[in-house]
């Protein structure tokens, strides 16, 4: 399992209450179809899905030395700033479902 596997996981877990486009615009951020950056063009659903494959990546780094997953939720909840167009709430459901599919990239 990879980071990238990881925001896959993430994004179809959070299609319902994120958007059922949030899936597909993930996949985008992963195969480099647009910008990892986010800027004032960006779709709120780009903006998501870039987001996604961020946290992933830094938890599934972080993950990977630790397997701690308190310790990888510090290390997120700190590092990962979310665009402007994430609000709070979306980052907070997104660093949980992040967290919460870490143990399954072991099996």
């Amino acid at each position: 399992m990879t980071a990238d596997d990881l925001a896959r996981l993430v994004a179809k877990d959070l299609a319902p209450e994120l958007g059922a486009d949030i899936p597909a615009k993930t996949e985008a951020a992963i195969s480099g179809e647009q910008s990892r950056s986010w800027g004032a063009n960006v779709s709120q659903a780009v903006e998501v899905g870039a987001f996604i494959v961020h946290t992933a990546s830094l938890a599934w780094d972080i993950y990977k030395e630790y397997r701690d997953t308190a310790k990888v939720r510090e290390f997120v909840v700190a590092d990962a700033k979310p665009p402007a167009g994430v609000s709070k709430e979306k980052a907070e459901m997104i660093v949980n479902s992040v967290i919460e599919n870490l143990p399954k990239t072991e099996s």
